[in-house]
């Protein structure tokens, strides 16, 4: 199954690669996230960013899957009725 990608520029950015980085961050070096600076830890932050794309790319596949796939559910109905 393939992951949604998302445009930016001239590149394709895969947001699997984000959560899967800040899981194995989390779990094999949570000193890096710990680290304070000043008033804040990077951990936070960035917490909060994984949180913000997982809704972005729930609401994208949503909107594709109620735009492209239903029309191609709705043609394979009509084909076999």
């Amino acid at each position: 199954m393939q992951a949604y990608k998302v445009r930016l520029g001239a590149r394709d950015f895969n947001f699997r690669y984000l959560y899967l980085g800040f899981i194995f961050v989390v779990a094999f070096a949570p000193n890096i996230l710990g680290i304070s600076l000043d008033v804040i830890t990077p951990g936070f932050p960035v917490g909060i960013l994984v949180i913000v794309l997982g809704f972005v790319v729930t609401g994208i596949y949503a909107r594709r899957t109620n735009s492209e796939f239903d029309e191609l559910t709705n043609s394979i109905i009509r084909g076999i009725g």
